[in-house]
Formats: structure tokens, sequence, C-alpha cells
């Protein structure tokens, strides 16, 4: 679509507008979706984990910098005031900003906490989930832990309230604060998309005419598609529920406090797998949570039968299973991560707020043999949500019943979307380099929410070669966050191996007890995941000289011979092995001279009738038996055939 724009390489460093722009801020009404996030039933907050591989010390640094970077941006120094005089609608105004009320750093004494530091930061984050952010002052606040855990020397903790923005604007917003550590005048550089080629074809008409029925049928699919999904999101508001499973939010869970836990996995395997099966890092991710939540189900559904569900290879799932992700799509023509400084202009199209729409995302829950199904699967299911509108024209349906109906009603709406669907789900994507928070270089970004009326959320944020995968869980649902998470890693982990084996031929084949690759060069082959995260073989080859490592390819040619004859005897050795298995099944049929037997009708025969007509002709006689199952057959009066015809189409005919 023509009005769509590549994604921006790069984000860009604030820069103030002057008196006019902010002038043009101090009374600013809210946005509908703004003011939705202020209803009780869906008071969002948002959080973002940072990770530093520092001790906070300079406190002092940390607020001159954000009084030039983060309080520039008007949403972040304004209150949200309501207007009596315009039946209770809710502006933008302007305000003085003290940082000592916004950024708390509490005291901490590591040497006697009674509980590890993870378990401590955890539940801090636990008890803040308990508090909503006071509406007297700008909605934000940072908390700084000078806490040594075992991924960061201390932890940061941003949290800001829904209504500022979405995901796309906070994290934009976050990552514009911070630079790059090895250029501190950079800001992050963070993936951008391809860009189209397009081919031309004015010399060659089947292909314009080929191109003129593609489109069309890209239409087609799409308004198809469109309308399901509408039809779809009507049915959800209305009567639509999802199954009733172990993971799926109680209706006070809203009110809930919730855990946030996290785990990093490799970036590398995602893209491995990614660029295995020609799909991107989301299509990984969504497949790889499919995967974990299958498993997590199947035990959980286990719980009180005989193997408790810890035997995953007994399926205690039951069939159909019902379960959504709803998730809230960026609308801006530009997608990703925006440039800061973009959104902040007037008139721009990535406009800062919340500039969302709602989505259903379906995921097939099931246990798989192949552990690539999930990955297939979840690339069907996104590129068929591609294909759709469903995200512009909910959002229409949300301001339409907003405009009609009233802010009540519009947040119900909202609400039931969210309490008919199971979770939340999303990925993100973040620098490719390592960053700093003023000075603070970060090991890891963990983002999640509360106030939400799923009982679990699922996102996934990449940074450098890391995707962190962090779960925000109503512990009443959900009271073992951690096994998910091993599920999750495990899952990343079969779906990796799964590649490996089948696209790279390193596994040892039954039939010749040997690795095909080895038997044709003379060592094992080296995967691209080795030269990425270098293996001990790797490792102690890159050691080599080049004449000690000549010396050793030498031997390894000299022995592939040796290598080939005993694979030759292996297979010798394992076909007697399924010829003594194929022979304990087989029953011989014997035949005798003077037996009379049955012949089988075939289809190219006169005799041959149809469906309905016998299958075998009048009784013959055995007139010779020969090898290899061969019979002489002759008609009852003794006329004898002149071909020999196999056993196979003869069985004995009993008088």
């Amino acid at each position: 679509m023509e009005s769509i724009r590549q994604r921006k390489p790069s984000l860009k460093p604030i820069e103030c507008k002057g008196k006019a722009s902010k002038a043009s801020e101090e009374e600013e009404q809210l946005s509908p979706s703004s003011r939705l996030f202020h209803e009780p039933n869906f008071n969002v907050h948002v959080l973002a984990i940072m990770g530093s591989k520092s001790r906070i010390n300079d406190l002092q640094l940390i607020k001159d910098n954000l009084v030039h970077t983060l309080l520039k941006h008007p949403r972040f120094s304004s209150l949200q005031v309501v207007d009596e005089k315009k039946n209770g609608e809710m502006k933008w105004v302007q305000t003085k900003v003290d940082l000592d009320k916004h950024i708390i750093v509490p005291q901490v004494d590591e040497q006697n906490l009674h509980e590890s530091p993870e378990k401590f930061v955890e539940n801090y984050i636990r008890n803040l989930s308990k508090t909503t952010l006071d509406k007297s002052k700008p909605m934000w606040d940072l908390h700084l832990l000078n806490v040594k855990t075992t991924d960061a020397e201390s932890v940061g903790i941003f949290r800001i309230h829904h209504s500022l923005g979405d995901g796309t604007s906070l994290i934009s917003l976050l990552l514009a604060c911070t630079r790059q550590t090895a250029d501190p005048d950079k800001v992050p550089t963070i993936p951008g998309n391809k860009k189209r080629v397009i081919h031309s074809s004015a010399h060659n008409s089947t292909k314009g005419l080929r191109r003129y029925v593609m489109k069309i049928w890209f239409f087609m699919k799409l308004f198809w598609n469109t309308v399901v999904d509408v039809l779809m999101f009507m049915a959800t508001i209305m009567f639509l529920k999802d199954t009733t499973t172990p993971i799926k939010g109680t209706p006070g869970s809203v009110f809930n406090p919730r855990r946030l836990v996290y785990r990093i996995v490799s970036l590398d395997d995602m893209k491995l797998v990614k660029n295995a099966l020609n799909m991107t890092v989301t299509d990984v991710a969504l497949g790889v949570t499919q995967a974990g939540l299958s498993v997590y189900l199947n035990r959980r559904y286990g719980e009180g039968k005989k193997d408790k569900g810890a035997i995953e290879k007994n399926n205690n799932l039951p069939k159909n299973i019902r379960l959504r992700s709803s998730i809230l799509v960026n609308l801006r023509p530009s997608v990703g991560i925006q440039a800061l400084a973009d959104m902040m202009e007037k008139d721009t199209e990535a406009k800062w707020g919340n500039w969302v729409g709602f989505a259903l995302l379906p995921f097939k829950i099931a246990l798989r043999h192949d552990p690539l199904d999930y990955i297939r699967e979840a690339k069907a299911t996104i590129h068929r949500k591609k294909n759709s509108l469903e995200a512009f024209y909910t959002c229409y349906i949300s301001e339409l019943a907003l405009k009609f109906f009233g802010i009540k009603t519009s947040s119900s709406i909202s609400h039931r979307i969210f309490t008919n669907t199971s979770m939340c789900f999303s990925c993100l994507p973040g620098p490719q380099e390592e960053i700093g928070f003023y000075g603070h270089p970060m090991a890891y970004l963990a983002p999640g929410s509360y106030g939400q009326p799923q009982a679990l959320m699922i996102n996934c944020q990449s940074y450098i070669d890391k995707m962190t995968i962090v779960l925000s869980v109503d512990e009443s649902v959900i009271p073992d966050p951690y096994q998910l998470l091993d599920d999750l890693e495990q899952s990343l982990k079969l779906i990796k191996d799964a590649v490996v084996e089948r696209g790279y031929r390193t596994t040892v084949r039954t039939s010749v007890g040997a690795i095909p690759y080895l038997l044709v060069y003379g060592t094992k082959a080296v995967i691209p995941a080795e030269v990425e995260i270098p293996s001990l073989r790797i490792i102690q080859e890159a050691e080599l000289g080049d004449a000690e490592w000549v010396r050793k390819r030498i031997d390894q040619l000299t022995l592939i011979d040796e290598k080939r004859m005993v694979a030759v005897c292996h297979g010798q050795l394992y076909r007697q092995r399924m010829i003594r298995a194929f022979h304990k099944k087989v029953r011989a049929r014997i035949f005798e001279i003077g037996q009379p037997v049955l012949k089988r009708i075939f289809p190219h025969q006169n005799e041959y009738k149809g469906k309905f007509a016998p299958n075998w002709q009048a009784p013959y006689m055995v007139r010779k038996v020969l090898s290899e199952g061969a019979l002489v057959l002759s008609e009852m009066d003794g006329t004898e055939w002149p071909k020999p015809i196999n056993s196979d189409v003869v069985k004995r005919y009993y008088v």
C-alpha cells in the first residue's frame, strides 16, 4: 500500500520545538484511547525493566540528563486534568516536574537480604503492581535498585501509565534516552525492513497479466480475511469465549498483582531457525510460544492423573482448545520502533500516543511429533493476519462506540475483548548494539505491564544477540511461571535441534552407523550455529597453525577408506537384521502337486465384472511347483497352462 513508509533505520535524539509547540500542548485533550486506560477495569501500567552492568551511584547525573531528554516531551511534564466545563473530558496541562518525586531509590542492605537478589527484585515489582500512579503529578516514575543479580549489577524499573502512549511510543522514548556505549554520540540502531524490489515487466505482457491477476486475488483475499476477522471480533464482544484452561484469568484477575519473571535465550538460535525456514523472528517467537504453552498445558491438565502431567508423551490436552491472544497492533504508516523526533513533530504520520487497533491471534494448542510443525503453523497464522485489515476496522468500531455510546460502553467493549480471550502476546525489536542509560551500560531489556484483564502476558524483546522472554502472570492462576519459562526455553532448543538435524545432515544414520557428511569428506560438518556461538571443536581448530591443520586434515583423509569400510559392514549387518525381523512376520505357504487352488481375477481379464463380481476364478489344479514361488496350473480336466503363474495370486481351495 502506497501510504506505508519504510521503517526508520535508527532513532533520533530528542529536540525541543520551542514555545509555540509548548503552548499548543498545554490545553490538548486526551485521545479516546488514552481516556480508555483510565477506566477502573482497564487501568494499565507499562513497566520497562533495565538491567545495568554497573552500579547506579551518580543519581544527579541521571536527573540532569532527564531534564534534557525525557522532560522535553510534553506528555512527561503534563498533568491529566478533568475539565468539568466539557462534560468531564480530560486534557493535558503543563506543570513543573519535581524529579525527587519521580525517581525512587530505596535503601537496600544486600548483606542482610532474607531472599535471593532475583527474588527481591521480583517481589519489589509485584508490590509495585499493587499500586497505581498518582494523578496529581505526571504519570511516570523511575525506581533504581542497587541490587546485584545474576544478569546485572543493578536494576532500573521505568513505570509509565498506558494513557501516555502505546508500547511503540514508550519504547521509542526509552531508547531515544539511551546512547551506544561504543559511540556515546549515537542513538541505538533498530533493525529495519529490507526495501522491496519492484521488477519492471513492460517488456513481457504475460508477466503484466499475471501481476494484474495476482492483484485481484490479493484484494479478494484481503477482503475475505477482513470480513471473517471483523465478524470474529464482533462475536467475541457478544458471546464467543476462549476455552476455560489453566491459564485463563478469573473475573477478578484484573485487580490482582502481577509477578514479572524473565528468561534470556539466544537470539542467534532464533535467527538460525528463521534463516533455515525462511521466516521472521516474530514467526519463530510465536512458534516457540505455541510449543511451550502446549507442553505446559499438557502438564497442568495431567495434574491429578497417574502421570501427574510429568510424562509429556501422554496427551492430556482436551480436543479443540480455543486459545487466543488479544494484541494491540501499531496503526502508524511506519511500522516498528519509531524515531522519537519524528513522533513529536506536528502533523506527522508517525504520531505519538495510543495509535493502536485490536487483533485476535489464535494459538494452536496440541502436542506435535515434529517440533517444526509449531513454527510452520505460526508462520501461516501471522501470514494470514498480515493479509487482513482487522486492526484498522476494530479501531474504527471502538471509535464509533466511543462517539455514539460514550466512554463507559467503549471501555466495556474493550474489557470484553480481553476477558473473552486468554492472554496477551507481543514481540518487539531492540537495539543491535550495546546501549547505555546515562552512562550505565545495559545488560538486558525486559518490558511488561500490569492492570490487564488476562492472567498471562508474554513479551519477547530482542537486545544485541539476546532475546528476553518476559512473563507477567497472575499467581492465583499460574502459580509456577518458572516452569512455563523452562518449557519455552526447552521448546526453542528442540526446534533448533530439529532444524540442525534436518537441514545439515549432521546426525548418525542407523542404516550405516555414521554421519553421511563424514563418509564423504572425512570430518564432521560445521553448522552455522557453531560459528556464531563457537563450540569446543571450533575453538581448538582456531588455535592450530597452518601446518598442524594440514597434517590433521591428511590424517582424516587417510582414514576415510577405513571409515567407509566400517560403514559398509555395518550396513550389511543392519540389512541382515532387517531380513530376520521381516522373516519373523512371514507365514510360508506350501503348495503340492495335485492341490486344488483358486486364481485371482485381474482387471484386464474379460471375467472381471466390476466391484460386486467374484474376485477369484473357479478351481484349478497345481501341475508343477517351480522355484521362487512360481506354479504351473492346469484345468480340472488336465489341460496344462503354457505359462507359470506367481503363487501370490493363488490361494488354496478347500472342498
